[in-house]
């Protein structure tokens, strides 16, 4: 997912609000499949989740958010360019 995706459903569950989200989270513990918008087209993902109760190093996935693309770039801060994918 990137910065500007517009998440449309999740286990397929649309996702209209937060509590929508976890539902339809909760629904597949091990992986998630997501629905979304992307450029005006749909685009589905599906990937494996972590375990439950395996600890997330919190840098790391600062990391990969940046790396990825998926968050909004930072006023002043350096551009990076997402790895390919």
């Amino acid at each position: 997912m990137r910065y500007g995706d517009i998440l449309m459903a999740v286990n397929g569950v649309r996702t209209p609000d937060w509590g929508a989200y976890i539902e339809a989270k909760a629904r597949n513990r091990g992986q998630m499949r997501v629905e979304l918008f992307r450029a005006g087209e749909t685009v589905t993902l599906e990937f494996a989740l972590p375990a439950q109760g395996e600890p997330i190093d919190p840098g790391a996935l600062l990391e990969e958010l940046l790396d990825s693309g998926m968050t909004p770039p930072i006023l002043g801060a350096p551009r990076r360019e997402p790895a390919p994918s």
